[in-house]
This record gives C-alpha cells, structure tokens and sequence, in this order.
C-alpha cells in the first residue's frame, strides 16, 4: 500500500530535524494513526490518553550537560482518515517525573507543552484556534510542606554542610513549590482541581488579528501547509528550550 504523501512529507521533516537517515522514522498503527518508531528510541511514557514513543529534543552541544540533567523529551502523532487527508497532528514535551518511582518499562513523566492541530468539521460546535498550544502545569513537590521556618532553616544549613552540591542544588530547586495536583485529582474532570485548569486553555498560532475582517484564528492542515509549517515549528520549539536551558545554566 502506498505511503499517503503527509507521511511522506512528514518523515522527511522529522528525519531532518533529528538528524537521522531512516526510512521508518515514523509508523503506521494501523489505525491511520502514525508515530515515531519505538525501535529508534528506548523510552517511552504512557497517560490516561495512550501510550507515547518518546524521542530525546535535539539541542546544541553545548548545553549537552545541562540537558543531560534537565532532558525533554518529544512525541509526534499524525492522525490520516479513509481518505489519505490530514485529520490531526499533536506533538508533546515531555519531563521525567522524578516523584514517582517507576513499575514498568515505561519512565513516569510530565507533559509541559501540546501542540495540536485538528481539522475541524464545519458542523462541530466549539470552534478552537487551529493549530493551537497547550501550556500544562508543571509539578513540583515542597518536601517540607507545613514545617516551620525554623525547620526549614535547619534542613537548609545541613544541606550546606554536604559536599554534594549537584544533588543539593537539585534538591533545592524541587522545593520551591508545591504541585498544583493533589493526589485523588484526575486531569479529565475539571471540576476536582482546586486550582483553574489553566492547560485546557486552547493559545492560537497563527491567528490572524491583525488582519481586516473577517480574520481567521483556524486554518486546514493540508500536505502543502505541512511542509511549510511543521520544520518552523519543530525548530521554533527547539530554540524555546534551548533558550530556558541557557537560562538554567550556573
């Protein structure tokens, strides 16, 4: 069966991004839905949407220790119907959840960032911006939660005594804050967060404001705007976390 041309399109982007010459970069699931192929990666993560081949983010040299630390990883899903056309695409930034220890072969992770591009039907209610960006919380734990100053002060000044000042340094900034989650908190019901749900909030790309009605904010997702856009995004991506790991840098 011939390969339907957005795939195409699309392993020679990624194949370009990744710096890596395999005909398979992506696979078929047999369900119209293709994804990075797991026998080019060891990693993968799962959630209550399904299970994702996680691929290291590509990234300068020298920030290569930095992100050893720090690695984010990517996941890419093009979704193609009966008819060989473009039905969705979503890409994912992925951090190892280092809270949970791991009981499978998959890491226990965090998503913090979704790009998603549906074509809509015109007869769908809700109408998001197409393509949009999901921004997802990030959790990070207060390990002294509900102690007093004083402990805290005290914890503090032991840990300045060790000699492991990576593991300290770490250690430290896992607790500047708490998680947004509590424990029996299921992202698919709104209503359990005591927080707002920020993530479900749908940021348009490439809206068109500034432009006289009527201005756009949802575009088709077509083999021709594929291969225009996806390559800009992916290295858009890239430069973002780029940019946040030369900030993390001591």
């Amino acid at each position: 069966m011939p390969v339907p041309e957005p795939i195409k399109i699309a392993k020679n982007i990624l194949s370009n991004f990744f710096t890596i010459n395999v005909h398979s970069i992506l696979i078929d699931q047999k369900n119209g839905n293709y994804t990075l192929n797991s026998q080019h990666s060891t990693v993968e993560t799962s959630d209550t949407r399904g299970r994702y081949v996680l691929w290291p983010l590509p990234v300068r040299e020298e920030l290569s220790d930095i992100y050893s630390r720090h690695p984010i990883y990517f996941s890419f899903i093009i979704k193609i119907n009966d008819i060989n056309k473009i039905q969705e695409l979503s890409i994912k930034l992925f951090k190892e959840d280092t809270t949970i220890i791991p009981d499978s072969a998959t890491i226990p992770t965090e998503l913090l960032l979704r790009v998603d591009w549906l074509n809509q039907s015109e007869n769908e209610n809700i109408k998001h911006a197409q393509p949009h960006w999901h921004i997802h919380s990030y959790k990070i734990i207060d390990m002294l939660e509900g102690r007093s100053a004083a402990d805290r002060e005290l914890f503090y000044s032991l840990l300045e005594t060790d000699n492991s000042q990576d593991k300290n340094d770490l250690l430290l900034n896992d607790m500047q804050d708490k998680s947004l989650l509590k424990k029996d908190q299921k992202k698919s019901d709104p209503s359990k967060y005591s927080e707002i749900p920020i993530y479900m909030f749908h940021l348009a790309m490439i809206a068109e404001w500034d432009k006289p009605n009527p201005a756009t904010q949802t575009k088709i997702l077509t083999s021709t705007v594929l291969e225009k856009w996806l390559p800009k995004c992916l290295e858009y991506i890239k430069l973002q976390v780029e940019y946040i790991l030369e900030k993390m840098k001591p």
